[in-house]
């Protein structure tokens, strides 16, 4: 979802109090969430291979898939499986500037670390973006956290955006919206993004955990919508 003018002062504030927070659980634990990985994997969807011979695709389909996801917005973005009919068209947003990633919460790993730094790598090469790892003035923010970090995250992101509070929590007490990320955008000029935040549960592991890496931190290059019909 995108949002608002964004502080960044206050940006930096609420990734250092986000390092030593406390609170409750609401998501599903961990077996509920292989449980559903496990099924869906049965059934031959969250698959690994990139290039499956069996799943071919054309410049025509590219064409049609960039299409549906750069121009259009999903108006529900917690809903976790399904079509979106609510998606409405929009213009491209995009990055014009260097992004500066870092990650953060109690559930980050040796593994997620470098998952998303091999994921950033490929994501310069293709698109030409300068993408650099830096801890002190981040403007796209991975976390990765623990059920006993949210109830404080919540009220420091509140103090900085209450939208990008409002997506937190709503991601947070939902029991299907596996991971999600919010974008920022200066008000003169909002398909100019500035800002992201990505929020992925540690509940969440194996394949669940690298698919919503690799979704949500491409969503977040402008990407917005999802659609049913698009790989």
């Amino acid at each position: 979802m995108t949002g608002g003018q964004f502080a960044r002062s206050g940006w930096r504030a609420a990734l250092m109090a986000l390092a030593l927070l406390v609170g409750c659980a609401e998501k599903p634990d961990r077996f509920v969430y292989d449980t559903w990985a496990a099924a869906l994997q049965d059934e031959g969807r969250l698959r690994a291979d990139r290039t499956p011979a069996d799943a071919r695709f054309s410049n025509n389909d590219l064409v049609h898939n960039f299409y549906r996801i750069a121009l259009f917005t999903e108006a529900n973005p917690g809903i976790a499986s399904g079509p979106n009919q609510e998606a409405t068209p929009d213009q491209i947003s995009r990055w014009e500037g260097p992004i500066r990633y870092w990650t953060l919460g109690r559930g980050i790993t040796p593994k997620d670390e470098s998952d998303i730094r091999a994921l950033m790598d490929r994501v310069e090469i293709q698109t030409g973006l300068e993408i650099v790892a830096d801890r002190e003035d981040p403007n796209f923010v991975i976390s990765l956290t623990t059920p006993g970090e949210r109830d404080e995250a919540s009220a420091s992101l509140g103090e900085i955006n209450t939208n990008l509070r409002d997506t937190f929590d709503a991601w947070r007490r939902s029991p299907t919206w596996i991971c999600g990320a919010w974008l920022g955008a200066p008000r003169q000029t909002p398909n100019k993004l500035s800002v992201a935040f990505v929020f992925i549960g540690d509940e969440v592991t194996g394949l669940s955990r690298q698919s919503c890496l690799e979704e949500e931190i491409v969503q977040s290059l402008g990407l917005r919508n999802d659609d049913p019909k698009v790989r």
